[in-house]
């Protein structure tokens, strides 16, 4: 039995324990690789498009079946390779249950710890790997599964490791003939080191291969994978692997903030409703950003609103005061009942949070390095009609002024500066609070209808049963 013919049998034992089947699309497009003999697979295909199950169970017909000469007194391996162990180590979690359905027993057929598993028959080991130079070389390969290579991140640096890990890895392969190595990925953008293999096509060392999610796997329909991501440039990135044109896209769309922008730009204080303030300081050039935010019901659903926005412009000859500015924020805070603080940026934090003491004003710091993941949640709660944004000229010119800029290292974003010298100032302090805000107002205290009344019957029952994270999060920083 071959590698092809042995992945058949594979995929009909795995079916015969309830796993789902590899779709006709993988299997001919495997079956193209194969036959065209080319050492490399590059593989964009789309989110939840059995990427990760159908290769495991390719790495394990090559463990079985691959005919493949190493050398006595040599380990043959079968790297998994992730952006991170956690990763790698759900792929392995994959391959002993494809073996235990292929009736193969653990410790007598197969031993298996955290980080390995080792056929006992052929010594063929199936090992994790993070994404990192140092740890993928000094092994022999016969097969190399790279899992989703275009979002590979360094944990120091932030960099993409892959061409310098893939370059490591490949000499790995060397004294094994016909040995194969996959690197599959929902795409990024066009410059990283997937997207640069897979526009050079099929040649003589690789075989390339592209397909959406609903192509590679039928039963999940186009219809579903937009329910799953209504954010249509995301949806477009992760289900339709199209990736990101050019070296920049506007991150938020004029029809998603139409439709979070009320009426009014200011929310009175409402009972049962727990406020959490967010500010970007600036002095002189750049304004000074402020804004209170708290989980409501508007109308029957609950969002995340900003229930208003202030700003201070300082100048070269009267730059902003931290101290009247303080004074400012903290008599709104007593004027909304139920406000825990207000959280900013690293810049200048510990001076500040000394001058906010004063005003008995709690002053905390978001989460470092995480600026990119706050405007892609806040990007996403927007199209899923989870934000409400008061009306402001001002706040709707920095949202759309946000750019999510394309490197080779992935995304990064993009704050250009305008014309009036203003850097999309409101828009880091909106995605910090919209972040921080996320305690449902208590029923209890909120005027409702009957309708209403009935629609959280049930979720007053599970907030009673339900225990709620500190909204403030204080830590050791925080006076």
């Amino acid at each position: 039995m071959n590698v092809l013919e042995g992945l058949d049998w594979i995929d009909a034992c795995c079916v015969c324990h309830g796993m789902p089947g590899i779709s006709t699309w993988w299997l001919e497009s495997i079956r193209k690789w194969y036959q065209g003999g080319q050492q490399k697979g590059i593989y964009r295909v789309g989110r939840r498009g059995g990427k990760s199950s159908t290769l495991c169970r390719l790495a394990v017909a090559e463990a079985l079946f691959g005919n493949h000469f190493v050398a006595p007194g040599d380990t043959p391996i079968i790297p998994l390779i992730a952006q991170n162990r956690d990763r790698a180590s759900e792929l392995l979690t994959y391959v002993r249950a494809i073996l235990l359905a292929c009736e193969k027993k653990e410790k007598e057929d197969f031993r298996a710890n955290a980080s390995e598993i080792c056929l006992t028959a052929n010594r063929v080991t199936f090992k994790v790997f993070a994404a990192s130079i140092a740890g993928v070389s000094g092994f022999t390969s016969i097969f190399g599964l790279c899992d989703e290579v275009a979002k590979w991140r360094d944990a120091d640096t932030g960099a993409n490791p892959a061409t310098e890990v893939i370059a490591s890895l490949m000499p790995t392969f060397a004294t094994v003939p016909g040995a194969r190595l996959v690197l599959s990925s929902s795409p990024l953008g066009s410059l990283d080191a997937h997207a640069k293999a897979f526009s050079r096509g099929i040649t003589g060392g690789q075989y390339v291969d592209f397909a959406p999610t609903w192509v590679a796997h039928p039963e999940i329909t186009e219809e579903k994978t937009h329910e799953l991501e209504p954010n249509e440039a995301y949806w477009s990135r992760e289900y339709a692997a199209l990736p990101t044109e050019g070296d920049s896209l506007s991150m938020f769309s004029p029809h998603l903030l139409d439709m979070a922008t009320r009426a009014e730009s200011v929310v009175p204080c409402e009972p049962g409703v727990t406020y959490v303030g967010a500010m970007d300081p600036g002095y002189v050039r750049n304004p000074w950003t402020y804004g209170l935010f708290g989980c409501r019901y508007v109308g029957k659903e609950i969002k995340r609103s900003m229930v208003l926005a202030k700003e201070w412009q300082g100048s070269h000859s009267r730059p902003n005061d931290p101290e009247a500015i303080f004074s400012e924020i903290s008599t709104i805070h007593k004027s909304y009942r139920g406000s825990v603080g207000v959280y900013t940026d690293q810049y200048e934090h510990f001076a500040l949070q000394r001058i906010a003491l004063k005003y008995e004003l709690p002053v905390s710091v978001g989460e470092r390095g995480n600026q990119l993941a706050r405007f892609e949640s806040l990007s996403t709660l927007l199209a899923s009609g989870q934000v409400e944004l008061p009306a402001s000229p001002q706040i709707r010119s920095d949202l759309l002024s946000v750019q999510m800029k394309v490197t080779p290292n992935g995304f990064t974003i993009g704050l250009p500066e305008t014309p009036d010298g203003r850097h999309a100032d409101s828009a880091p302090m909106i995605a910090l609070g919209i972040s921080k805000c996320t305690v449902d107002p208590d029923p209890r205290f909120v005027v409702m209808s009957l309708e209403q009344r009935e629609m959280v019957s049930l979720a007053e029952e599970y907030r009673k049963a339900k225990l709620h994270k500190d909204p403030w999060g204080r830590t050791e920083e925080t006076f």
